[in-house]
């Protein structure tokens, strides 16, 4: 008997969403990259970076003010987002990736 594909997509979901969370916590410009963001900005991230895209970090994201808004691709992402349960693990992966690129290329 076959699995089901999507048990293996879940399996490298959850394998993908440890290993962000690792880049974007052990990544050189981590700290500098966290200070400068609003109190409401790493209120969102801390949310994020504790559990996957819960529908409260998605309204929390989408309450950001035009100015984090601006400053934080991952808010677009995460306030964009399907606040479905289905969907949480991709959507905090495709978020995560965001993190990771936004700390990787400081402006």
């Amino acid at each position: 008997m076959q699995k089901p594909m999507n048990m293996d997509n879940n399996k490298r979901d959850l394998v993908n969403n440890e290993k962000l969370r690792l880049q974007i916590r052990y990544h050189p410009n981590f700290h500098a990259w966290y200070e400068s963001r609003s109190a409401h900005a790493r209120m969102v991230f801390e949310m994020l970076m504790e559990d996957d895209a819960t529908p409260e970090a998605i309204e929390a994201a989408r309450e950001a003010s035009d100015e984090d808004w601006d400053d934080n691709d991952f808010l677009h992402v995460l306030g964009g987002g399907n606040p479905d349960p289905m969907v949480a693990l991709a959507l905090t992966n495709v978020v995560l990736d965001f993190l990771r690129v936004e700390i990787e290329n400081p402006e």
